[in-house]
C-alpha cells in the first residue's frame, strides 16, 4: 500500500513567505510612498503657479501691465480674481505661495508667483539641477513675467 503526504511542509511555507517578504520590502522601497505624495503636490503646484500665470499673461495682454500695477493697492491675488474665480492654493504642508511683483522694476512690467518644490523627482531633474537645485536643497518653482524656472530661493530670478 502506497502512503501519500499532499500539502507543504512547515519549511516549504517558511521559505515562501520569506521570499515574498523580501520581494515586498523590495517593492516598497523602490516606490518610496513619501516621495509619491509629495510629486502629487508638486504636480499641484506647477499646474497651480501654471494657471496663476495663464491668469496674469490674460491680465496683461488685456491691460498692458501686469496685475498690481500703477494707482492699484493690494497684491497682485487682488486684481487676478478678474481672471481666475480661485486663486489656487499651495498644497498642505507646503509653503504658501508667493504672488508678487519685482519691485525694482518699473511699476507694472513684472509679475512674480512662486511655490515650493519638494519630491525628488522634480528637485533632480536635468533643469532643477542646472539651477542648483538637489535633493536636500528647499527648491521653488518661478514663474516671472514669461519665464519658469526652478530655484533655490523665492527671491532668486529667473535667467
Amino acid at each position: 500500500m502506497k502512503f501519500f503526504n499532499k500539502g507543504f511542509t512547515l519549511i516549504e511555507l517558511l521559505v515562501t513567505i520569506g521570499v515574498l517578504a523580501v520581494v515586498a520590502a523590495g517593492v516598497v522601497a523602490l516606490l518610496d510612498p513619501r516621495d509619491k505624495i509629495l510629486q502629487g503636490g508638486d504636480s499641484k503646484v506647477l499646474s497651480d503657479i501654471g494657471q496663476i500665470s495663464t491668469a496674469a499673461q490674460a491680465f496683461a495682454a488685456q491691460n498692458g501691465r501686469y496685475p498690481s500695477g500703477p494707482g492699484v493697492a493690494g497684491p497682485p491675488a487682488t486684481e487676478l480674481r478678474s481672471e481666475l474665480q480661485n486663486i489656487p492654493t499651495a498644497p498642505n504642508g507646503f509653503v504658501a505661495y508667493a504672488l508678487t511683483y519685482d519691485a525694482a522694476a518699473p511699476v507694472g512690467e513684472t509679475f512674480v508667483a512662486v511655490g515650493e518644490i519638494r519630491s525628488n523627482r522634480f528637485k533632480t531633474s536635468a533643469e532643477a539641477a542646472a539651477d542648483g537645485c538637489t535633493a536636500a536643497a528647499t527648491c521653488f518653482w518661478r514663474f516671472e513675467s514669461g519665464n519658469t524656472c526652478y530655484r533655490t530661493t523665492a527671491i532668486a530670478t529667473c535667467p
